[in-house]
């Protein structure tokens, strides 16, 4: 994931370490998986890499090219793990594998290692290694970027001050982090330092929402679901919820500012709240840029887009509106990048792609806008 404010870029590499890189680009160039020649040279290529899964077993046995290589090459878990294979029972004894072939997953946080128990599926191998390839309890940072947005797994995340760490709140999220594992991700995150802020602000939480809890759903439109009154969650409470939004019956929360009292400007407001009745239910043809305050290209064009609202505020049955969609959200809205430009017309959108000027912003109403034409023809013939 890479977000662009202006010349502004964030760019990660997926949480690997440098060893993880050199050891996936020399897998990508060679064998999906490389053979440890004792358990102390499995052990040292171990602690160099962040995820490994390990093979113990007979290199002739199916349960390594039928299972494992399969999940070591070109699996979605080839991706993000890197793979080693050593025959000696002795060493997975002394690791702590109970069963001999195995499959060994190990990591640089929480319990370490663990073994997949019972299958030799490549499928159920990669859900199982996936789902336990981050902590229990992520603190979001950038590389958690690509298991949550990449990978898009829904999560619960919990926003809350630091010193709130060890509140009674925070202490039920860890145990449902840890009785509700492999069913959704858990997140901590705080809302003023680097891409903590950042997300914070996607999501929509201010400090006077502190704590909040909020579940995201990246597989489906960014959905975010709000749990409510957090100082009174509980396990149950939390379980049930995951099961709500996971059987459809959850209403996505949208942010939203609140609706101008009096919007008597010729540049017109539209917040989440009012979308719906203004836009995609109004009998007006509406004319909106999303914008986020802190878009240079956005404060460029603003006078430009202020002097064509002023222009054209009296024609009748267009409106030219501003929507600030870092504030505000809106359904079937997806923006990729600011600013973006729509033509709403009986709630359908038409994508402006055309020079970014006030001509240009005529000549695309003069084709497009039944108002502008009708407008231009009450002139022509006065």
């Amino acid at each position: 994931m890479t977000r662009d404010r202006n010349d502004e870029k964030i760019d990660y590499n997926g949480g690997r370490t440098e060893g993880d890189i050199v050891m996936w680009m020399l897998k990508r160039s060679g064998p999906p998986s490389t053979e440890a020649t004792s358990c102390d040279d499995l052990k040292s290529k171990i602690e160099t890499s962040k995820l490994v899964l390990v093979y113990f077993g007979e290199t002739s046995s199916p349960k390594y090219s039928e299972a494992f290589l399969k999940v070591a090459d070109g699996s979605s878990a080839s991706e993000n793990f890197i793979f080693f294979h050593i025959d000696n029972k002795e060493c997975a004894v002394a690791l702590g594998a109970g069963d001999y072939p195995a499959v060994g997953l190990f990591r640089k946080f929480d319990e370490s290692p663990l073994f997949e128990k019972g299958s030799w599926d490549a499928s159920q191998i990669v859900e199982w290694a996936q789902a336990l390839s981050v902590p229990t309890v992520i603190d979001f940072s950038e590389e958690f970027i690509e298991p949550i947005f990449g990978e898009r797994r829904a999560a619960l995340m919990l926003f809350r001050m630091p010193n709130d760490k060890d509140a009674s709140f925070a202490k039920v999220f860890n145990q449902a982090a840890k009785e509700l594992k492999g069913e959704i991700l858990f997140v901590t995150s705080g809302i003023y330092d680097g891409i903590q802020a950042r997300l914070a602000e996607f999501i929509g939480i201010d400090e006077p929402k502190l704590p909040a809890l909020r579940l995201l759903d990246p597989n489906d439109n960014m959905n975010k679901f709000d749990y409510g009154d957090v100082s009174s969650i509980s396990v149950d409470g939390l379980r049930d919820f995951v099961a709500r939004f996971k059987a459809g019956k959850l209403t996505p929360f949208r942010k939203s500012q609140d609706i101008p009292e009096h919007d008597h400007n010729p540049l017109k407001t539209i917040v989440g709240k009012n979308f719906e009745s203004q836009v995609a239910k109004s009998n007006n043809e509406v004319f909106i840029k999303f914008y986020a305050p802190w878009c240079g290209h956005c404060k460029s064009m603003a006078p430009i887009w202020q002097d064509l609202a002023t222009e054209l505020k009296d024609v009748e049955g267009l409106v030219i509106a501003d929507f600030d969609a870092t504030a505000n959200e809106a359904e079937g809205v997806e923006i990729q990048s600011f600013p973006t430009l729509k033509f709403y017309q009986h709630g359908q959108p038409i994508d402006f792609d055309g020079d970014r000027t006030a001509e240009g912003f005529k000549a695309f109403l003069k084709e497009h806008s039944k108002a502008y034409q009708r407008h231009l023809e009450g002139k022509t013939e006065l």
